[in-house]
């Protein structure tokens, strides 16, 4: 059985830049992810996050007060104090919604359906629709090259691999229910 995660996506056809790009085209989706791949990051996020803990110089009380967190794109998410302080841990150590997603190899299930949402919901996108069905091998588990950071910006998208335009069009926003098993997963310890 699936593991079913809410993600919100944007879709972009050209240059990658967070302060221009369509809000129209962010997507709100269902990602089905295999259970078994769903437990396998969990639990590596939870040690991840309780390591985190133990090596941060943020006051948890502090975190655990705060309602609302910075993404990594830097809007700003409403949250519960304790979904906050699961949050912050993540951006700490890297765990963006792509390579969340990227692990649990469900790129390529988000792909379609972003692409179901957008036929269904916005048929005029026809030049985002196509370039999302173009994308291949989202889901390999092979290590590509690391695109140079230089290399996501401006005119270089072309260049980069789908599997990295995928992972950029994912909003940085963590899904709530997400935030919330993470934290039961780490306070039952």
């Amino acid at each position: 059985m699936d593991y079913l995660l809410k993600v919100k996506a944007k879709v972009y056809t050209d240059v990658i830049s967070h302060d221009n790009y369509n809000l129209s085209t962010t997507v709100e989706v269902n990602v089905p992810i295999p259970e078994e791949k769903w437990e396998s990051e969990m639990n590596i996020l939870v040690d991840e996050i309780e390591a985190d803990i133990e090596n941060c110089d943020a006051d948890e009380d502090d975190l655990d007060d705060a309602s609302g967190y910075i993404g990594t794109d830097g809007d700003v998410y409403d949250s519960n104090g304790s979904q906050t302080r699961i949050a912050y841990h993540l951006m700490d150590f890297g765990g963006d919604m792509a390579t969340i997603l990227d692990h649990c190899s469900a790129l390529g299930a988000l792909r379609d359906a972003m692409v179901a949402e957008l036929e269904a919901n916005q048929p005029e996108k026809i030049r985002e629709i196509q370039m999302l069905k173009d994308m291949k091998d989202l889901d390999s588990d092979d290590d590509e090259k690391e695109e140079d950071e230089e290399d996501w910006y401006g005119d270089n998208w072309d260049r980069l691999s789908d599997k990295m335009k995928m992972k950029e069009m994912v909003v940085g926003e963590y899904p709530l229910d997400m935030l919330d098993e993470l934290a039961r997963r780490i306070n039952r310890k």
